[in-house]
């Protein structure tokens, strides 16, 4: 051995602890303070508004319920989408989650629907196996394609921007009977867990408007949420559906890689970053997660993750359970509040105790480098910079931008306008070896779970926190984003509300194209803790 490597090798282990403690004592200190400072001014100088009790039944009942509903001529689908348009219109503002609507277009199709199974109610194109949500309205990221919309992703330089033709997603929707109603908002490029940009402005929670939506699915973590839509369609790259879902205390689900496209959506990945990102439902009702996972996947995909119709249900008997109350000995991310703990500890038990399913609590040591891994992961993916997407194709200063914004005369956010600085930064080596540690917790995982286990784990470590404050939480995203670079599938599950009356909940995670498992358990769970908890 050298016995100089070896001394070198000791003193950068020492440096690294050093930097460690040091950090951990910093962050220790700031994030308490500036969460009592973000306490003092919302609640002294911010009113709470919550978003009203819901006014109809039907905007209680799930999307394959009110299909059901609809082809049964038991109410109309004018109804329904009237119903939806109309609680929109009544929360919007307070949360301000809309920001562009289709509605008189939506009320026709809905006729058009009434209309056609009045004429030919036995027709086979009405079936539940053709359109399994007829007639039942649905909302959209701004993200996506949807013709005649706006998809500006909360960038300035792409306001006068229409879409001229749906995203596939959005086609595969409409086929299966969803009415689009709107378009909802997003963080600036849809690279920010706060729905805010110069825009449209900022979007807040259903449960309490001082606190946010999350991102950068926010828009439709809100409306979905606050009982506007029983489905929604997002996008998931860092947990952009998996965190607005939880924040807003409704379902939403990230596939296995590769298995939903993102055709059609902006901006969409080119290169290594379509095995991170896809898109995916956000729902009220677990029992619809699985029939939108199936439409958005396609016949061939669906094949593969056994979720047709023709597949049979999974046996929740085969099933072994795992879980974990946080991430590790992580000073990047924000200590898990007790009552998410409790969510996942009473998850965990009432799977043992009533369902007679093994489980067990393990500790995966390389989680703690989740916000690391992710951002590994995400330079050498081979996307477009950020700075170049933020200038429209052309490398936007961000420095210059960072003294604009300080002078508020930018047009792009400071969290934008960071991410652009941040990723100037960095050694490439260094990146492929944490991104080889990332391929390694891979592994473990994959032999952790195996073709029957499901992982129970934080969706986040906090319920959702006030406006503007996640500048001071900035790695709290990677307890859903290490999922992502991943590949492997991830639901979004609700619990139930916190002691300050917010949603909070857990995740459930599975192996590659076992999304029916994580899809299982939501249904199990919402059977057992009540799921979705109406404002």
């Amino acid at each position: 051995a050298n016995p100089s490597a070896a001394s070198r090798d000791s003193r950068v282990a020492l440096s690294d602890r050093l930097i460690s403690m040091v950090m951990r004592v910093l962050l220790g200190t700031i994030r308490p303070l500036t969460g009592i400072c973000f306490e003092i001014v919302y609640r002294l100088f911010v009113k709470r508004r919550r978003v009203p009790p819901l006014e109809s039944p039907l905007l209680g009942m799930s999307a394959v319920a009110l299909a059901d509903a609809i082809r049964r001529r038991e109410v109309t689908s004018e109804a329904v989408v009237r119903a939806s348009i109309d609680r929109m219109r009544l929360v919007h503002p307070i949360i301000n989650a809309v920001v562009w609507e289709r509605y008189e277009a939506a009320l026709q199709d809905a006729r058009r629907v009434d209309a056609m199974l009045d004429s030919d109610p036995d027709n086979p194109e009405w079936s539940r196996e053709a359109k399994p949500f007829l007639g039942v309205p649905a909302t959209v990221k701004e993200a996506f394609g949807l013709v005649g919309g706006t998809q500006s992703v909360g960038l300035w330089l792409r306001t006068s921007i229409r879409s001229e033709r749906d995203a596939v997603c959005v086609e595969r929707m409409k086929s299966a009977g969803c009415i689009p109603l709107c378009l909802t908002n997003v963080s600036e490029l849809c690279m920010w867990w706060e729905s805010h940009n110069r825009v449209n402005g900022i979007t807040g929670n259903p449960y309490d408007s001082r606190r946010i939506a999350g991102g950068s699915s926010g828009g439709e973590g809100a409306n979905v949420g606050a009982g506007c839509a029983p489905v929604g369609l997002g996008s998931d790259i860092g947990g952009s559906i998996r965190m607005p879902a939880f924040f807003n205390g409704v379902f939403g689900h990230k596939a296995t890689a590769y298995m939903i496209p993102n055709a059609g959506q902006y901006p969409d990945a080119i290169a290594e970053g379509r095995y991170f990102m896809l898109s995916g439902p956000i729902v009220s009702h677990a029992e619809d997660l699985l029939p939108m996972v199936r439409l958005m996947a396609g016949p061939e995909n669906s094949a593969r993750l056994l979720i047709r119709p023709s597949d049979p249900r999974p046996d929740v008997k085969r099933l072994k359970i795992y879980y974990m109350e946080d991430s590790g000995d992580s000073i990047w991310c924000s200590p898990v509040e007790p009552r998410i703990r409790e969510c996942i500890r009473q998850a965990a038990e009432h799977l043992r105790a009533d369902l007679g399913l093994p489980v067990q609590k393990v500790q995966l040591r390389k989680l703690r480098l989740s916000p690391h891994l992710w951002s590994s992961k995400m330079k050498l993916s081979g996307e477009e910079r950020f700075a170049v997407q933020m200038g429209g194709g052309v490398k936007l200063n961000c420095y210059l931008e960072l003294i604009k914004w300080c002078l508020l005369r930018s047009h792009h956010t400071l969290p934008a306008i960071g991410l652009g600085l941040f990723e100037q930064f960095g050694s490439e080596n260094l990146d492929r070896r944490l991104a080889a540690i990332c391929d390694q917790l891979k592994a473990e995982m994959e032999e952790l779970l195996g073709d029957d286990g499901v992982l129970l784990y934080p969706a986040h470590p906090t319920s959702a926190p006030y406006h503007h404050q996640p500048l001071t939480l900035l790695f709290n995203f990677a307890y859903t984003g290490i999922f992502n670079v991943l590949g492997l599938p991830a639901t979004s599950i609700p619990m139930g509300l916190d002691h300050k009356g917010m949603p909070i909940g857990l995740q459930a995670v599975a192996n590659m194209h076992n999304d029916r498992y994580t899809l299982l358990l939501a249904e199990l769970l919402e059977n057992k803790f009540g799921g979705w908890v109406r404002p």
